[in-house]
């Protein structure tokens, strides 16, 4: 009954789909080393109003990065490739200031992540798999002026706003089943920075 409520209300709002650039620094070194630190890609979002300021967003990512295998920290001549998918889902407080809204938000996220197999893969050393972590972003948006067709002023899109924003992402790595060390595995974690627009509808 609650969730139905929730929806309910996130309906008699405006909730907003969009389309945003954005840009990763992996913090981890044997990425960097492999595959370089820094990508860009397009992420889709969708956010929806709830009441009290608040607002629930979604957004997916694809990023593909090639590279050369490390040994020991230095690149070899062995090429491979890695990408990874992620996705986030956040809650958080959208206040208007002046003629912009200013956003704070976080919540989980989900990376989603393949990696080439190398020929002679170590015993134990996966290529593919989920890491579950925590995001948070702030940013703004700002509303842009969107004219009404004369044959149907209430219709369509209720607005167009140009969003910016910046952020963490954090990744948990694996903490047992390690050969070698504990804890271990790749991690995503991520500082980002993102700007995009979004369709009010």
């Amino acid at each position: 009954m609650l969730c139905l409520l929730i929806v309910n209300a996130a309906l008699a709002e405006s909730p907003a789909i969009g389309l945003r650039l954005s840009g990763e620094i992996l913090q981890d070194p044997v990425l960097a080393v492999t595959y370089g630190s820094s990508s860009l890609s397009a992420d889709g979002v969708v956010s929806v109003p709830l009441p009290y300021h608040l607002e629930l967003g979604a957004s997916i990512g694809y990023r593909r990065m090639g590279g050369h295998l490390a040994d020991g920290g230095v690149p070899t001549e062995e090429t491979s490739w890695l990408w990874y998918a992620p996705l986030q889902m956040t809650l958080g407080l959208r206040m208007p200031v002046s003629k912009l809204f200013v956003i704070a938000d976080a919540g989980p996220s989900v990376v989603v992540w393949e990696e080439q197999v190398p020929a002679e893969p170590l015993e134990g050393i996966g290529s593919s798999g989920g890491k579950i972590g925590l995001v948070g972003e702030v940013g703004v948006a700002v509303p842009l002026a969107t004219p009404r067709t004369l044959h149907d002023p209430e219709g369509g899109a209720s607005g167009l706003e140009v969003t910016g924003s910046l952020g963490y992402r954090y990744t948990f790595q694996r903490v047992s089943g390690c050969m070698l060390e504990s804890p271990c595995g790749l991690s995503f974690t991520a500082l980002r920075a993102s700007v995009g627009v979004q369709l009010r509808l």
